[in-house]
Formats: structure tokens, sequence, C-alpha cells
């Protein structure tokens, strides 16, 4: 009766272990997540600028926004959050959250509430995040990668976070070298 027990035991530990890997496998937790360099670029942002509380439910709200901005055809382009870190904004996070261009020279015209903002530099850091929201590295985690890559390199950053959403799900996360 003992033996019968632990067969049952090792067959049902054995399935979780395979249905856990597959699951894990399904999230995209086996793609690796590597720093990419890419050289100089200039993106225009049309969007708002916002300063929300650190919590994602507030930054998400706006992000919905902006989505339904660019399914109504108010904005074109990629949806972008621009992320600065600023220390004198104790528990809050200032973004600028809209669409990309490649230039202003392709926008008619701002639409009325939106802003434009142009950014420039000639290295960029880039990590491309194709695993679901359950098992993807934090943020905090993704800036302290790129940190540590630009310490390593002898580079400055920018105070600033781009944050670039594929129709896909995937996203990609940049840090902007100073020149």
């Amino acid at each position: 009766m003992k033996r019968i027990k632990a067969i049952y035991i090792v067959m049902i530990v054995t399935s979780l272990s395979i249905i856990s890997g597959s699951l894990y496998y399904i999230l995209g937790g086996f793609d690796p997540v590597r720093i990419y360099f890419f050289g100089g670029t200039t993106r225009t942002v049309i969007g708002r600028e916002y300063i929300l509380p650190d919590d994602n439910k507030y930054f998400q709200q706006q992000m919905d926004i902006a989505k339904a901005d660019l399914s109504a055809g108010n904005l074109k382009g990629m949806l972008t959050a621009v992320i600065y870190r600023d220390e004198n904004l104790q528990d809050s996070i200032r973004y600028f959250i809209g669409a990309s261009q490649d230039s202003i020279k392709g926008v008619a015209r701002i639409p009325a509430g939106f802003d434009y903002r142009q950014y420039r530099t000639e290295k960029i850091y880039k990590i491309f995040i194709t695993q679901s929201d359950w098992i993807r590295p934090t943020p905090e985690s993704i800036e302290e990668m790129m940190l540590i890559k630009s310490i390593e390199e002898g580079e400055v950053l920018k105070p600033y976070t781009f944050e670039l959403y594929y129709q896909d799900g995937s996203f990609s996360v940049e840090k902007w070298i100073q020149h």
C-alpha cells in the first residue's frame, strides 16, 4: 500500500513539474533578457504630461487613454511612455505618454490638448520584453541592468526612459546616452 502511495506522489509531482515548466515556457520565461546597443536617433513624441503617484494603477489608466486616442485616430504612431525619474518628486513620477513619430515633419498638425517633445541621442541601450506580465523582470531590475551596462562602458544615461509598446503585446525599454 505504501508503495502505491509513493508511486502516486511521484506521478503527481512529475505531472506538476511538467505543467509548471510548460506554463513558464508559454509565458516566455525562457526568453533571454539582453541589452542591445543601437546608434543614435531623433524621436518625436506627441502626447500629454502627467505627474502620477508611484502606483502602476494610475500609469495604466493613462496608458489606456493613450491607446484609446490611437484607436480613435487622434494620435498616429507607436504607443510610447517617457518616464522621468525626478528625485524632487518623492512619491510621484513624471510621465509623457502618447505616440512616437519618426519626426515632427510627418505630423500635419498637433491635435488639440496634446504637446510634442523631440528627443535626440547618439547611442541607445534597448531591451525587448516578450514575457508575460506575470514573469517579466520588474522595471527596477531592467533599469538596474542598463545602469550597470552603462557604468561598465563608461557612459552616462539621460534622466529618462522610453517604453515603446508593440501591437503583439510586447514592448521595449530604452535608456539613452548623454553625448
